[in-house]
């Protein structure tokens, strides 16, 4: 390749001087803009994970406070530790491997449901399934979670002081290293969630933002259906042309139906290029412009409600290769070619012929709503062999016409097919698809991981207060108001929480750049969105809190002081 890109260049001096040749494998080609997006979705998928994990852990964490006194028992009646901890993980791997087996019946369900969102957005991607790969790594992350998690509350049972372990005889205290392990664990836990929070808020101003960007034409209540033409009936594009005027006429004259045309592509349904020259300017390859180009038939820019912003639209008698030919240039082309000079009497070059400027239209953005508009060019459908789409503007639901319309049609042509029918609105929805996937799984994500921080907040919280009792009966006995044990209760957990947010902020400030490509019209660091999760967050653990702290609100101080 590099060898023919040097023979080429002597015969494209200037045009192609700086061209060259970039060689990618396949499946890079095919994947490669899919392929950072589902590997977001994988660490989500890991910080849910680590949260779910972190929830057992502090929950086997307080067990291991309760079965203090029974592990000293063992140790002291002569147990060995390894066996103690084969049995500790024994029950941390169980619990593991039941959660796998329910995940993955959970998995069966949504799977079918994720390959139908993702249909026309991923490729491949009905071809996910749950098979022999799938189901071993199911059960390999749950043994390893299993045994990693179960693991520090196994060794800190079996390390414990006999003595004071006995003389206890069941009762426990709050302090020590399993109490400041729960609090880690919680703090990492916020600090996870407020990540997935972030992303999927950024995702969520991304979709607003794009929602909000003007795409050029309205497309709203606009049908579209493809139109596939047989060359030894219509062998001619003047023949396509008198059949798609026919077409029109039929369409227009049905009740509901404001305006038709068709092209031969819709904007965000792909797009084609070529080069656009100023017949003023022959000779000089540098002025040749790289622009989308499209041929159209019938009240097309109507039918799209494009801005006409100067000269006018086509009319049927351009719509013929016997006809002069003419052209309109959008906004951008317009400025690009002729600059400041007035473009109507001039003609542009393309593919080998030169075309008169008749009219200026609005810039679409048909590569999609985050990039900006490119030159466009149109031309009359004439003069082309392609298939097209026809475009139907109605004044209500579009899609309740479709079988009037594709009648219409037959009877004209019983052998012409018509298909495809969708409205330009789904259009727009599928070229947003990816991000509207993510967000939905990350959405999911994040609200599945906040919900497992605020359970953990609230799980370590009741037990503290259940630790507690006998010190909060006290404080009570001695005349502590009701209002300062909440506020007591609730300090510890707002604390860890405020740690959490902060560690999730510094998280997120390093881990959500990888959401740049994706975002459009924010940065990662947007302070409203870090902000306002930073908020979120803390008023569910405030929620989380409350009730253990409401509760300790209620000891009895004499029941507390004789259940000692």
């Amino acid at each position: 390749m590099a060898a023919i890109t040097r023979r080429l260049k002597p015969f494209y001096p200037t045009w192609k001087k700086d061209w060259g040749v970039t060689i990618l494998p396949m499946h890079e080609e095919i994947t490669g803009e899919v392929s950072p997006r589902l590997w977001i979705l994988f660490g989500a998928v890991g910080f849910v994970l680590m949260i779910a994990c972190a929830n057992v852990a502090g929950l086997l964490l307080a067990r291991m406070a309760a079965r203090r006194h029974e592990m000293a028992v063992r140790l002291a009646l002569g147990a060995g530790r390894t066996r103690v901890i084969r049995q500790l993980l024994t029950e941390s791997v169980l619990l593991s491997l039941l959660g796998g087996a329910l995940g993955v019946g959970l998995a069966l369900c949504s799977v079918r449901l994720f390959t139908t969102l993702g249909a026309e957005i991923l490729p491949r991607v009905r071809e996910i399934g749950l098979d022999s790969s799938a189901l071993g790594f199911a059960l390999v992350t749950s043994l390893f979670t299993g045994i990693l998690f179960g693991l520090a509350p196994a060794l800190h049972l079996v390390w414990p002081d006999l003595t004071d372990a006995l003389k206890q005889e069941g009762r426990t205290v709050e302090a020590g290293a399993g109490g400041r392990a729960r609090a880690a664990l919680i703090v990492l836990e916020v600090a996870l969630a407020l990540v997935l929070l972030v992303g999927a808020g950024l995702l969520t101003q991304t979709l607003l933002r794009l929602q909000a960007v003007p795409a050029g034409f309205n497309p709203h209540n606009v049908l579209a259906m493809d139109v596939s033409f047989d060359d030894n009936r219509y062998p001619s594009g003047d023949r396509r042309a008198v059949f798609l005027r026919e077409v029109f006429r039929r369409i227009e004259s049905l009740p509901g139906v404001e305006r038709a045309g068709a092209a031969t592509t819709l904007p965000m349904a792909g797009s084609t290029d070529s080069s656009v020259r100023a017949e003023s300017r022959p000779g000089q390859d540098r002025f040749y412009i790289s622009a989308d180009y499209d041929f159209v038939a019938g009240d097309f820019h109507g039918a799209m409600d494009m801005s006409l912003l100067r000269g006018r639209a086509f009319t049927e008698r351009d719509d013929s290769t016997t006809s002069p030919r003419v052209a309109i240039l959008n906004e951008a082309l317009t400025a690009r070619v002729f600059g400041s000079e007035d473009p109507f009497g001039q003609r542009v070059q393309f593919h080998g012929q030169f075309w008169e400027v008749v009219g200026v239209v609005g810039n679409v953005r048909n590569r999609g709503l985050d990039r900006e508009a490119r030159g466009h060019i149109y031309l009359p459908h004439a003069f082309s062999g392609f298939p097209c789409s026809l475009v139907v503007r109605t004044k209500a639901d579009p899609l309740a016409l479709t079988e009037m319309i594709r009648n219409e049609i037959l009877k004209l042509d019983p052998d012409q097919p018509v298909s495809n029918a969708r409205t330009l609105e789904q259009i727009m929805a599928k070229a947003a698809g990816e991000r509207r996937l993510m967000l939905a799984v990350l959405g999911l994500f994040a609200i599945v991981a906040v919900s497992l921080a605020a359970i953990g907040l609230y799980g370590v919280m009741a037990y503290t207060v259940s630790r507690r009792t006998r010190e909060i009966g006290i404080r009570m006995a001695l005349g502590a108001q009701r209002r300062g044990v909440m506020l007591l209760v609730m300090k510890r957990g707002l604390k860890l929480t405020l740690l959490g947010v902060g560690a999730g902020l510094i998280g997120s400030l390093a881990l959500t750049h990888v959401l740049t490509h994706v975002l459009f019209g924010i940065t990662p660091r947007d302070p409203v969105t870090l902000g306002g999760v930073a908020v979120l967050l803390v008023a569910v653990a405030l929620l989380s809190c409350w009730l253990p702290a409401r509760r300790a609100t209620r000891i009895d101080p004499m029941g507390a002081l004789r259940c000692e």
